[in-house]
């Protein structure tokens, strides 16, 4: 850890000490099944298995250690990409070269390299673009305004089929298992097959679907209806949660099995593996847009409040960044452990 994690500190918060453990010796994961919450009892018995004596003599029995929480430095913007798009940035992925591509209101697709510097412009959708996801063989998907999917080849920088299965704006996809993928409209997701066949049309929801996202064997979609609805494997309704009184924005899965999702009036809700003792967190002041967890376990959000705040797993606010000038609406998951953000200011930012 010492290598790792560079600045361990003890501070106070409220009336409960909470201590950075320097001395452990066992990978992050240790701590997963406790899911950093206040469970005094779990996580002092396992800081215990994993360090024989804590070599700091001032944490002893009578110190109450409320959290197992680890502090990476504050990240940094590092990049900022501008006066490529004319119109604001939807989305954006990320390739395993460390390329990312967004996509625009303007109708284009861009490819950029990790220094920023734009490769490659792809057209073909003749409205805004408002989603995309990573597929497998060297593939993308985009989805649009124009009521169209597109597949594109990594390797050849253009379309290679066209799926015009939606009656609706796209405003939504997301990769599943093999090369299958989901796409969102208003009140329908459609899922397709490893050949981009409609296998699956699911009319739930009752007004657009924000978002379709995959869990351990299940599945959720949230929706303006303010709605977040639970499925099986075989895309059957298990649970629908009602806790949201506006439109539910975002929704995203943690690595714990707990969901966190996000609403138009700026109101984040934590929900527990059983959908009981729910958590609800307002912070941000406008529309919460998109919700990641970084490869650290800390959980990033972004706001049509024009900020960006990053979260530990106990969903205490860390950081609050307000480098956008508009909405930020999308923030991808970098894999050198940074996040990238984009904006209704056409602004495309690299943290790290």
């Amino acid at each position: 850890y010492e290598n790792y994690y560079e600045d361990f500190k003890a501070f106070n918060s409220g009336n409960n000490s909470l201590f950075l453990i320097k001395y452990l010796s066992k990978p992050y994961n240790e701590f997963s099944e406790v899911s950093f919450r206040s469970d005094l009892d779990l996580i002092t018995e396992k800081i215990n298995k994993i360090s024989n004596t804590l070599k700091n003599e001032d944490i002893n029995n009578s110190v109450k250690i409320s959290y197992a929480y680890f502090s990476k430095k504050e990240l940094k913007l590092t990049t900022t990409i501008k006066k490529e798009f004319k119109d604001q940035i939807n989305d954006i992925i990320e390739l395993k070269d460390e390329k990312l591509i967004a996509c625009s209101e303007d109708n284009s697709i861009r490819i950029f390299d990790k220094d920023g510097t734009c490769k490659y412009v792809l057209n073909g959708h003749v409205s805004g673009v408002r989603a995309l996801c990573l597929l497998k063989n060297d593939k993308f998907a985009s989805g649009s305004a124009d009521k169209t999917v597109r597949i594109w080849s990594l390797k050849q920088h253009k379309t290679i089929k066209v799926l015009k299965d939606q009656s609706n704006p796209i405003i939504g996809l997301t990769a599943l298992s093999g090369d299958k993928l989901a796409s969102c409209s208003f009140r329908e997701i459609l899922i397709y097959d490893d050949h981009y066949a409609v296998k699956y049309k699911l009319v739930e929801h009752q007004n657009w679907v924000r978002g379709f996202i995959s869990m351990d064997k299940r599945f959720a979609s949230c929706s303006d209806d303010g709605l977040i609805k639970i499925y099986d494997k075989h895309f059957r309704t298990l649970y629908n949660l009602k806790e949201h009184n506006e439109s539910v924005m975002c929704v995203c899965c943690l690595r714990d099995g707990r969901i966190i999702s996000g609403d138009k009036s700026g109101k984040l809700i934590l929900w527990l593996k059983n959908f009981s003792n729910n958590k609800e967190i307002k912070e941000h002041t406008d529309a919460v847009m998109h919700i990641i967890q970084l490869k650290d376990g800390r959980v990033v959000t972004c706001s049509a409040d024009k900020t960006i705040k990053i979260w530990d797993l106990d969903f205490r606010c860390l950081f609050t960044y307000k480098n956008h000038k508009g909405c930020v609406n999308r923030l991808i998951s970098l894999r050198d452990g940074g996040f990238g953000s984009a904006g209704a200011d056409c602004l495309l930012n690299i943290w790290r």
